[in-house]
């Protein structure tokens, strides 16, 4: 063999790739090439590290402001800043000492000082006493300031006992003014311009209150017309509005307005605009439209209204036990996603309309064919599985639309069971509750008891297991691509993409996918760290396996195709940083005779590129460390290779397709179908293989039926072995459970698995199984986790698209969605 000297373009990258070429037989301390197999075909990659870049790739849905605990008050730590000021009213203060009583003072000539008082009588002030506009008048208990001067600028604090007459509304127009006492109002509207705090109720019913300024207010305020421009205003209690009005939020001179009711708001219309804000603490109720628009915020705990309507980036806000009660239509037409936000971890809330509307795009089709479209409206950044449900139908151009929910945990009724998600009622606010009137069955029904108990008010249950959706990776790409795969190594994860040629929109993309590293998702939060695909676009990945090899190096291996050279296994070395090689490397012989160019990524084909091999796959891939040989699930059968050389070592033909292998307990297991079929949508018999793996003896294995047919054909049809036993995903089927005899365990198939026309409506594709749990990825009905020891479900979700597979790291569940992506998901036990 030649000695060689290796170079690569990028020097830190050296020391790793050398070693991956090092022969430890040189006797003469020289690096010597392994005899690779001289079929293999680099390619160059386009790589993408860029954290920036990456990042706008990565939806993490549990923000890290999320709020911690369930909200329990309007205004706290998040919006104390905005109604500075006005938070609470403060402790009614002693007059100063040095006070001048103006009982007494004399008039027209300037007065010494800056605080003064009123201790008896009914003084009628105009500008007969010459005080600094900054002065602070104290009313006491007993005293009365009839204000009608035109001029202000005092501070006028009324105490206990004490009274302010305003005359003209120039009290409230020109001064700032503290109250504990009494107020009149003489004119029909009354102007807030500076600051105005009383520890009272505010009564005009028959008068028009404007507020420019900032206002608190210790209990309820009842008007017949209230206007907030610009204003920042917290009302302790109810604000009671006349039967015709309604009541807006806008901005004045730019300044939006900053509302917080503590009760009940009772009024004809709602409309928010411009950025303003409304923090509804207890409810409110419309008796029409509720408009929300141009960025304004909603927070509402309970909210009833004839129809509610958001765009133009217009956020409602919900908290635990929030219930929005809708006669008519609930509609959010913002251009962007997720503007219904569920603030809170373990928050449950409830949305009920007679019609929802939603900025739809086009139609998707699920496993059967079936049209649905997808709903982003909706947000739940809190951990530990808060919930929002739909009460509703869903409408698309007039017509009733089958939905599917991404980007927060939203289910319609029939989606949780009935004590999952209850709204308690209140008797203050007018909240009637509300209990789910068309549950999904519940996994563990409790027997009827007999004789029937009297029915006893029950307490808010605790939460039913659910699924978290946590984070979304959607890498950037030239077409739809499908994720196919995922695997965890070191820490960190490596995900597979390929492109699925029967998919109409990718016509002109009949290949090219991707591969990605993402570190490991800490505290709700992920991160893409690489994004690669090959510079020519020909290659699509089936599957993924990241490795430790015995020679102590780290690679990926990907089967696929390719779009010249037909079924392939393609490979990359990983890096000590965890990243993939992604460098091309010049390799010169010791003599300078010979330059070979090594590729980051490299592959194997199968056949030759030719007409009689046309549509041959590889499926899948593992590593047997007891040989060193990479076993690869073949259209053909199984083909073996040397992990280190790369040679093909055998390769098995059996009747059919090769679909999945799994090492587990000492063996290697394998599933392939039992005849050749081009019609993928017929039933096949299938055959599961157990080989020795130590041995890898082929030719001495234990095979056994499955007993069902695997219809259609060209699914996923994962295996996994675990606790000796063998977990086949079956297509249609659902999943088979075996015993290493090929003894029928058991057996989970979805509910109601055809529809009207008599399709499958989804297909068991993946499974991974850990010590306590059997989770799926089962097509378009999404990810279901069942318990292994009393096969009983536990969880269920559907998302959008199809699931393909699974697997568990770290407390989080990663699925290859399909053309849904990658996606991370926790399971929440509840309490």
């Amino acid at each position: 063999m030649k000695a060689m000297n290796i170079k690569l373009a990028t020097f830190s990258l050296a020391a790793l790739l050398l070693a991956s070429c090092s022969d430890s037989n040189s006797d003469d301390g020289t690096i010597v090439s392994p005899i690779m197999n001289p079929k293999i075909v680099g390619s160059t990659v386009v790589s993408t590290t860029d954290a920036q870049t990456l990042a706008t790739q990565v939806i993490n849905y549990k923000k890290k402001a999320a709020s911690a605990t369930k909200a329990t008050r309007t205004i706290d730590a998040s919006n104390s800043t905005i109604f500075e000021g006005v938070i609470n009213m403060p402790a009614e203060p002693s007059v100063p000492a040095e006070a001048i009583d103006l009982v007494s003072a004399p008039q027209g000539t300037a007065l010494s000082g800056n605080v003064f008082k009123i201790s008896s009588g009914n003084i009628a002030l105009t500008n007969q006493f010459q005080m600094s506009n900054t002065a602070t008048i104290y009313v006491e208990s007993g005293a009365t300031l009839t204000y009608n001067y035109w001029d202000g600028g005092y501070k006028i604090i009324v105490l206990k006992g004490g009274k302010l007459v305003d005359s003209y509304g120039n009290a409230t127009r020109l001064c700032d003014i503290d109250n504990y006492g009494t107020i009149e109002f003489s004119q029909d509207r009354i102007d807030i311009n500076h600051t105005f705090r009383t520890s009272k109720n505010l009564n005009v019913a028959g008068k028009y209150l404007a507020i420019s300024g900032k206002a608190y207010f210790g209990g309820n305020v009842t008007t017949k017309a209230l206007y907030p421009g610009g204003s920042t205003t917290n009302i302790k209690g109810d604000l009671q509005l006349g039967e015709n009005e309604g009541l807006k939020l806008d901005a004045v001179n730019e300044v939006p307005t900053k509302m917080n009711v503590d009760g009940r708001i009772t009024a004809k219309r709602l409309e928010l605009t411009n950025g303003s804000i409304l923090y509804s603490g207890c409810g409110a109720v419309i008796n029409e439209e509720v408009y929300i628009t141009d960025n304004t915020a909603l927070h509402a705990k309970y909210l009833k209204c004839s129809k509610f309507t958001q765009n133009s980036g217009a956020k409602l806000i919900l908290s635990d036990q929030s219930y929005i009660n809708c006669s008519g239509e609930f509609a959010s037409y913002n251009n962007d996603t997720s503007y219904s936000i569920l603030e809170g971890d373990d928050a449950k809330a409830v949305i009920k309309a007679d019609k929802f509307f939603f900025n739809n795009g086009a139609p998707q089709n699920d496993d059967a064919g079936e049209e649905y479209f997808l709903v982003k409206m909706f947000s739940t950044p809190g951990k530990n599985n808060p919930q929002i449900v739909a009460d509703g139908t869903f409408y698309v151009n007039g017509q009733k639309a089958n939905v599917r929910f991404t980007d927060a945990n939203m289910f319609v009724t029939n989606g949780v069971t009935k004590n999952e998600v209850v709204i308690n009622p209140t008797t203050d606010c007018g909240n009637p509750g509300w209990t789910n009137p068309n549950p999904k069955p519940s996994p563990e029904p409790e027997p009827e008891p007999n004789p029937t108990p009297t029915p006893k008010p029950e307490p808010t249950p605790n939460p039913k297991p659910g699924l978290d959706l946590i984070t979304t990776v959607e890498p950037e790409h030239t077409h739809n691509i499908s994720a196919t795969g995922i695997m965890p190594l070191n820490g960190y994860l490596y995900m597979s993409y390929h492109t699925n040629q029967n998919q109409k929109d990718n016509a002109d993309y009949s290949h090219g996918g991707c591969i990605e590293v993402m570190s490991p998702v800490k505290d709700d939060q992920a991160e893409l760290k690489q994004y690669i695909y090959d510079s020519a676009r020909d290659l699509d990945f089936n599957h993924i396996l990241a490795t430790k090899l015995n020679s102590d190096e780290y690679k990926i291996f990907l089967p696929g195709s390719s779009n010249k050279k037909g079924a392939m296994l393609a490979y990359m070395d990983i890096r000590k940083d965890h990243m993939l090689a992604d460098e091309s490397m010049e390799i010169t012989s010791k003599e300078g005779d010979e330059v070979t160019i090594k590729q980051p990524l490299n592959y194997i084909q199968l056949k030759p590129a030719t007409g009689d091999y046309k549509g041959y796959d590889e499926n899948c891939v593992v590593y047997n460390d007891n040989t060193n040989h990479l076993i690869v699930a073949t259209t053909e059968g199984y083909t073996v290779y040397d992990a280190t050389t790369m040679n093909e070592v055998e390769t098995y033909s059996k009747p059919g397709k090769a679909k999945h292998l799994a090492i587990g307990n000492g063996k290697i297991v394998g599933l392939y179908l039992n005849e050749r079929n081009k019609d993928t949508k017929i039933g096949i018999p299938a055959t599961i293989e157990i080989i020795n793996e130590k041995t890898e003896d082929f030719n001495d294995t234990k095979t056994f039926d499955t007993n069902v047919k695997i219809e259609p054909n060209d699914g996923k049809n994962v295996i996994a072995v675990k606790d000796n036993k063998i977990y086949a995903c079956l297509s249609s089927a659902g999943l088979y459970v075996y015993d290493m005899n090929g003894n029928e365990q058991w057996h989970y198939q979805m509910p109601s698995p055809k529809n009207k026309e008599g399709k499958w409506k989804a297909l068991c594709n993946g499974c991974f199984v850990d010590n306590n749990y059997v989770y799926l990825a089962y097509g378009s009905y999404g990810i279901v986790v069942i318990d292994k020891n009393t096969h009983k479900v536990i969880a269920h979700r559907a998302v959008e698209k199809s699931a393909n597979y699974i697997t568990v790291h770290n407390g989080y569940i990663y699925v290859a969605y399909g053309r849904s992506r990658m996606q991370v998901f926790k399971l929440n036990l509840g309490k």
